[in-house]
């Protein structure tokens, strides 16, 4: 987790950045912003998430200025937030089972794929298939056109005929369902993840 400039005074930066300098909590967002996007993105495979993850890192450290230590580097406590970070977006995306997904399918399309990517992929693969199996008939159809295939409420209504409100509800459930049932593993996805990180 190393930085490129070789001229960054992080103790000088830390002494203002405790008093409050937004000159140096910009210069501390500037030189580590990069290396902790890439950090996030490795986990995330999504840059959206993973800004929204740093920035969050450096809201909560500008939160805590007053508790930094100057005499200490800030990196390893960035890194540890960042971390704990993204393992709850990772927990709270168990609540939008087709977004985990999204996030683990993209495991093994990185060229950065590591075995953490395959036991993550392998282990969300086998939670939601079981879980989409154990959907009623028609609700697991009315999922799979809506979430897995991406037809419109109004073409899964045309093609099972049914009502669009009825499409609504189907997937209400469906989504209800397939969160109870991915918990656990998603539980142990974030084991395996908290296995992999390292700061």
């Amino acid at each position: 987790m190393s930085v490129e400039n070789t001229n960054f005074d992080e103790k000088l930066l830390l002494i203002s950045f405790k008093k409050g300098s937004e000159v140096a909590f910009r210069a501390l967002y500037d030189h580590f912003f990069p290396s902790l996007y890439r950090y996030a993105l490795k986990f995330l495979k999504s840059k959206e998430l993973a800004e929204e993850a740093v920035h969050d890192v450096f809201l909560k450290l500008w939160n805590s200025r007053e508790r930094v230590q100057e005499d200490r580097s800030i990196s390893p406590f960035l890194y540890k937030i960042c971390k704990n970070h993204v393992l709850n977006l990772l927990d709270k995306a168990a609540k939008k089972p087709v977004l985990l997904r999204e996030i683990t399918d993209s495991q093994l399309s990185s060229l950065e794929s590591g075995p953490e990517d395959v036991l993550i992929q392998r282990e969300f693969e086998n939670s939601f298939n079981i879980a989409v199996a154990k959907l009623p008939p028609v609700r697991q159809k009315v999922f799979r056109l809506c979430k897995l295939e991406g037809k419109s409420y109004e073409e899964a209504a045309d093609i099972l005929g049914i009502s669009k409100g009825t499409v609504n509800s189907h997937i209400i459930k469906a989504n209800r369902s397939l969160e109870r049932l991915i918990k656990l593993g998603v539980s142990i996805i974030l084991m395996i993840l908290s296995l992999f990180f390292s700061v």
